[in-house]
């Protein structure tokens, strides 16, 4: 394969096209955007301050930043992002440093006061309420926890020294005017009721509050629950993609996700110095 092979057989790969920029920081595409990263202990190397500078944006969070649900080469709302910011500032770059399964513990200890993100041009925070661990808790406990995880958040974001934009929280579980699943279609053919469990009411209510909170914070917020939420707490239908653990976003709701970024947002993040 000659030299000019090879550079076409990169570009394709979209190594050159997403990555590659000439005299900035090399990113080696989507970090950890799959189970396998944290079941097998692969979650990335941190960025490191070489990797940065003050044209490069930096996702932090979970599996839904990291690209989680956006399959069959369906851009996640992070790369529709990126495309959206270098429109409007080709010098612009966004490094997704989000990592499968990250909590607010391992989120932490993994960005909070980092040197490697002094020189950034801004970092975006994506993490969700923990809601699959509400279930066993008693209401008051339920409030004690999403008002802790606010809190833990709120000194993660103040943690960082240059421009901080939040990814606001989104629905959890899907609609119930989503077709059945293939196990519930199952179930029924043979002869057994199966009754979609409710949406429980407590989940809408906190992710509300947690909405209405961090608008009050001095934090650009993406408001994606306003934009996702079927009036439950859970996905629009035909929004979410099936998990181990809950519900995400499928490209649909990846896509809706990006258009609830407010151009001026946008505008923010490609003029940032």
């Amino acid at each position: 394969m000659g030299p000019k092979n090879v550079f076409y057989f990169i570009a394709a790969t979209g190594v050159v096209a997403h990555c590659l920029h000439l005299g900035k920081p090399f990113f080696d595409g989507p970090r950890c955007s799959s189970p396998t990263c944290m079941w097998e202990g692969k979650a990335p190397k941190p960025l490191t301050e070489e990797q940065i500078d003050n044209d490069v944006i930096v996702i932090i969070g979970s599996e839904v930043a990291s690209g989680a649900g956006a399959a069959d080469g369906n851009p996640s709302w992070a790369t529709r992002l990126t495309e959206l910011v270098k429109e409007r500032n080709p010098n612009k770059m966004i490094a997704n440093d989000a990592v499968y399964n990250f909590d607010m513990q391992k989120s932490t200890a993994r960005w909070a006061n980092q040197p490697a993100f002094e020189k950034a041009s801004a970092v975006i925070i994506s993490l969700n309420l923990p809601l699959a661990e509400f279930s066993n808790l008693t209401a008051k406990q339920q409030t004690e926890k999403r008002d802790s995880w606010l809190s833990e958040l709120k000194s993660l974001a103040d943690s960082f020294h240059v421009p901080v934009f939040l990814g606001g929280v989104f629905p959890y579980g899907r609609s119930k005017q989503d077709p059945p699943t293939l196990m519930e279609a199952m179930f029924t053919m043979s002869g057994n009721n199966v009754t979609r469990a409710e949406q429980p009411t407590y989940i809408e209510e906190h992710l509300l509050e947690c909405n209405r909170i961090m608008k009050t914070w001095k934090y650009p917020l993406f408001d994606w629950l306003s934009a996702t939420d079927d009036g439950t707490g859970a996905w629009r239908a035909g929004m979410p993609y099936l998990s181990p653990t809950c519900a995400g976003p499928n490209e649909k709701g990846h896509k809706a996700m990006v258009e609830a970024i407010t151009p001026k947002q946008i505008d923010m993040l490609a003029g940032l110095k």
